[in-house]
């Protein structure tokens, strides 16, 4: 299931159940937002009544000459009193202790008032009592304490905001429009510079675009600001809801020689009884190095940077999966050793896809006959694609004898076997276009007698029995194979389904080997006997032909060493690892009710859940409890088992999302786009992968955390300014004091409280880009 549709059905109101795609996330974060800010405005509100209530004011903690009844009628009429050791003070000055703007020449905070120790004076208690009177008094009339008064008023009233809002509140719509466009541009892996055309087009079109936001930097901030906010609520609602985590890396060089490592992240939920997976890209992090070391070190800061903590990672990182590389899962320093050592539970896995690969290349290796079956389909691509000229005169004989033109590749080597079933399937269907182009070259007059040679050659062996056989052999055992590869590629696939396809495999292949099946190895057997396929008269040759069973029998051999363990490496079905491997399986399918015995008793297999309970760090009780319940009904999955039926959901079959991550950043940083940081090309990676499609995006969200994080520049940005005059600010920026704003909003008059002035820049411009790419 892709993130998008996970996203797409969570509820949102029952936020805390479920976690499913990017769409839903980012509207479930913000609604939780609101409710997480009322919460602890409430929260704050009660600490500070009770504060009062038993805190500053404690009823036994007045002046001795009063009375509680006299202390009570002072604390309503002066409810910013605060005692403390039968002394007074005062609760607005001490929490304000800072005019800045508001201080003028001649007003200075009352010492006594802010360090709680206003005392009385005079012989009776008369006349002590009219000394706090006329101390009070005079303190609450003092242009300080009233100028205090001001400043928590502003406070309490959000005046920063609403002045910010209110000043902007007509710019707000086209900020959206701005958001939209940006948004569409980077869906569609256009360059920042469309933007400025973008926008003159919708502004001809009649609509308000606004007067700035409108350069190809602030397209670029606005790319990242929308990628950052996404992946924070997404990551912020994994970490929040304790999902267990895999995580996927592979390192691959970008068009600008830089040594990347993609990390994408894999997590479980349960949605509507809906528990697949979702594997969703995270970062994209350029390398100094390809060292173990160095891989780890960079991993760990980036799953640090999104949340993911040492405390989190240690209870819920459960899997990590890479491809065969020795710096990835090399026995004593590779990157998979490295993080057990961290995480002793810790999964390491290697892609079924990559070692799917490697069992194939293993039967190349050891079959006679298929290295000449390759060496000619290499003859063929470099005959078709490096020439214009043969590719049209192939295409010409494909539409005379009405058939459709598929391109020839190679096959067998480093691309997975779905793209070497295309280049067998393409001979197949245009065999007979292929023998008209070699006949007529071959009697071309124009073409050089060495190239009539070479295809009067490549129509003899084309022509040949064996080579029918071996074509036959090989689309039956790569469509098996292609179609076992793009189901392990699937994200949706969990380890107990994918360990199931490839037994079944194995099995199938160890039919085959035994009789041969009604496949086109059956149709390429009826041609020898007639010596003619499609209409076309064969010769015989018998010097490479395949021996299928052999050929059949090697791949059972190699998928089962290969397939059924951890490791990588061709070791032997009986090895230490494959033991290992073939008892975690039986733990896992413990959770599968079709392969419960008939008739199952009430405590069966409750050591293994036990087990798988450990080794996930789940609660062991509750899942027992789920357990038995499910054994009981045997239908719906209860509650308490779905934290370990999720966990184990979450454990990794292939890197393929690593692999389309690198697809897609070959077309967003091409040759054109070269220079892009590769920070940058991971926000726009972000966006173009894992966001949602542009009629589901709501750029409100985007827009008003934009506005949050802005800071107004009291000095330039006067009222001649008419545009949205606000940019992004680093965390460390931002404004942590209220501003007293009169209206109509005008930043020149803007007054901000705060003993550390805040630095303001304006607008949009270059030097800000540099500074947001070196942090």
């Amino acid at each position: 299931m892709s993130l998008l549709n996970w996203l797409t059905k969570t509820n949102v109101n029952q936020i805390e159940d479920s976690l499913i795609s990017t769409q839903a996330i980012l509207k479930a974060s913000s609604n939780e937002a609101e409710t997480v800010s009322t919460e602890l405005n409430c929260n704050t509100n009660n600490s500070s009544n009770n504060s009062n209530e038993s805190g500053d004011n404690n009823g036994n903690d007045y002046p001795s000459i009063w009375t509680k009844e006299m202390f009570v009628s002072f604390l309503n009429k002066y409810p910013w009193i605060m005692v403390k050791d039968q002394k007074l003070g005062c609760k607005i000055c001490v929490q304000v202790q800072n005019l800045a703007t508001y201080k003028t020449q001649g007003i200075r905070f009352a010492i006594e008032w802010t360090e709680c120790s206003v005392h009385t004076y005079g012989a009776s208690d008369k006349d002590k009592r009219q000394s706090l009177r006329k101390k009070i008094h005079k303190h609450k009339i003092s242009e300080c304490h009233k100028r205090c008064e001001q400043i928590l008023k502003a406070q309490e009233e959000n005046v920063l905001p609403k002045a910010v809002s209110k000043g902007i509140s007509g710019k707000f719509e086209s900020t959206i429009r701005v958001f939209n466009t940006v948004y569409s541009i980077v869906k569609k892996t256009r360059p920042f510079t469309d933007l400025p055309f973008d926008i003159q087009l919708q502004k001809l079109n009649g609509l308000d675009m606004g007067h700035i936001l409108h350069s190809d930097h602030a397209y670029a901030d606005i790319a990242s600001h929308i990628a950052i906010e996404m992946k924070a609520k997404v990551t912020n609602f994994i970490v929040k809801n304790n999902f267990k985590i895999s995580v996927l890396i592979d390192e691959a060089t970008s068009v600008s020689k830089n040594t990347c490592l993609v990390v994408c992240i894999r997590a479980s939920t349960d949605v509507k009884n809906e528990t697949d997976p979702i594997t969703f890209f995270l970062d994209l992090l350029e390398l100094e190095n390809t060292k173990s070391e160095t891989i780890v070190l960079q991993l760990l800061t980036c799953l640090n940077k999104h949340k993911f903590s040492h405390e989190y990672l240690i209870q819920n990182f459960i899997c990590f999966a890479c491809d065969g590389a020795s710096n990835m899962i090399g026995r004593k320093a590779g990157v998979g050793k490295l993080l057990t050592d961290k995480y002793p539970d810790l999964l390491v896995w290697h892609c079924s896809n990559h070692r799917l690969e490697l069992a194939v290349d293993d039967v190349v290796n050891e079959v006679a006959g298929i290295n000449h079956f390759k060496i000619f389909f290499d003859t063929l691509y470099t005959l078709y694609s490096s020439s214009p000229k043969n590719q049209y005169g192939l295409k010409s004989c494909a539409k005379e004898l009405d058939l459709q033109f598929l391109s020839i590749g190679r096959i067998l080597n480093t691309r997975w076997v779905a793209s070497s079933l295309r280049s067998v399937k393409a001979v197949w269907r245009d065999y007979e276009a292929l023998y008209l182009h070699f006949d007529k070259c071959s009697l071309d007059s124009s073409r050089t007698s060495k190239e009539k040679a070479t295809f009067k050659g490549l129509k003899h062996k084309i022509t040949s029995i064996d080579f029918v056989l071996n074509l036959g052999l090989l689309y039956d055992a790569l469509t098996e194979l292609s179609d076992l590869s793009l189901e392990l590629q699937k994200r949706c696939t969990k380890l107990p389904d994918a360990h199931n396809l490839i037994r079944r495999q194995i099995l199938i292949f160890e039919s085959m080997s035994e009789k041969c099946n009604d496949g086109f190895y059956k149709e390429a057997e009826n041609s020898e006997l007639s010596l003619t396929f499609k209409n076309i008269e064969l010769h015989e040759n018998n010097k490479n032909k395949i021996n299928y069973k052999q050929f059949y029998r090697s791949l059972a051999d190699n998928l089962k060493s290969r397939m059924l363990n951890f490791t990588s490496s061709h070791v032997s079905s009986s090895s230490d690892t494959s033991n290992k491997y073939a008892e975690f399986i039986q733990l896992l399918e413990v959770l599968n009710p079709q392969r419960w015995p008939l008739e199952v008793d009430i405590l069966y297999e409750e050591r293994a859940i036990k087990q798988l309970s450990n080794i996930f760090k789940i609660n062991e009780r509750e899942s027992v409890r789920g357990f038995r319940e499910y054994i009981d009904n045997k239908s719906i999955i209860p509650d308490n088992l779905k934290p370990l039926t999720q966990a184990v959901n979450t454990l990794v079959v292939s890197t393929a999302e690593c692999e389309r991550l690198f697809s897609a950043m070959n077309i967003v940083h091409n040759d054109i786009r070269n220079t892009l940081k590769v920070s940058r090309v991971s926000d726009l990676l972000w966006i173009k992968c894992v966001g949602p499609p542009l009629c589901e995006f709501n750029a409100n969200t985007y827009v008003d955390s934009w506005i949050s994080k802005v800071t107004v520049d009291c000095e330039k940005n006067s009222f001649a300014d008419t545009g949205l005059f606000v940019k992004v600010a680093p965390e460390e920026w931002k404004p942590t004091a209220v501003v007293v704003v009169d209206y109509p909003f005008n930043s020149s008059v803007a007054k901000a409280v705060d003993l550390n002035p805040v630095p303001f820049t304006t607008g949009y411009h270059r030097q800000w880009m540099e500074n947001i790419n070196k942090k």
